[in-house]
């Protein structure tokens, strides 16, 4: 059976209507998959595991894929802190034996914190220390570094490792989408298109 849908899937169908709302020339290459399953050997079939969302180009062979694994991200709720983003059914998926076969094949991966509590620049230092204390679990293989790929993400950064039941590289993009409404300091009530929330 597929992954239950999470909590997270109205906001991961509200940030890709916000990428493509303005369907960009360079979106008739992708296709964004909400609760994309992953091949595993351990997990055949409809016991496949899912992750959040993967970002596939079809445009020509190959077909490279990019997944995120995406998590809330609020401080007023324990469930949905540092330790949900760096815990099993987040990060450690990446580095565990859970992705083993996707990241042997695509070692780049990223986490999306869905902000919905304090800033971005807040989340972004919280996790970065957390990742840090928690450096001896994560075996990582190279510092934490901040990287600006996307221009619309200036406070993304990466952290490597080595896949604990491979060895092989993986490198992790931790990026952020904001969904506090900047005039209230509080998370919207409901999420709606882009069009509504600027």
């Amino acid at each position: 059976m597929y992954a239950p849908v999470t909590q997270a899937t109205p906001r991961a169908l509200a940030l890709q209507d916000r990428l493509l709302s303005q369907e960009p020339e360079w979106s008739g290459f992708y296709n964004i998959h909400n609760e994309y399953a992953i091949p595993s050997d351990e997990h055949p079939g409809k016991q496949r595991k899912c992750i959040d969302l993967a970002i596939v180009f079809v445009a020509g062979r190959g077909r490279p894929e990019f997944v995120l694994e995406a998590k809330q991200l609020n401080h007023a709720k324990s469930y949905q802190r540092a330790g949900n983003y760096t815990g099993a059914e987040a990060m450690k998926r990446f580095l565990s034996g859970d992705y083993a076969a996707y990241t042997a094949r695509f070692p780049e991966v990223g986490m999306l914190g869905y902000v919905l509590s304090d800033s971005v620049g807040a989340w972004r230092d919280r996790l970065k220390a957390a990742i840090k204390d928690k450096g001896p679990t994560l075996a990582p293989r190279r510092p934490q570094q901040d990287v600006r790929s996307i221009a619309d993400f200036p406070l993304e950064w990466t952290s490597g490792y080595n896949q604990q039941s491979t060895s092989l590289p993986v490198m992790i993009y931790h990026i952020f989408a904001s969904f506090m409404d900047t005039d209230k300091g509080e998370p919207y009530d409901s999420v709606a298109p882009a069009a509504a929330h600027p």
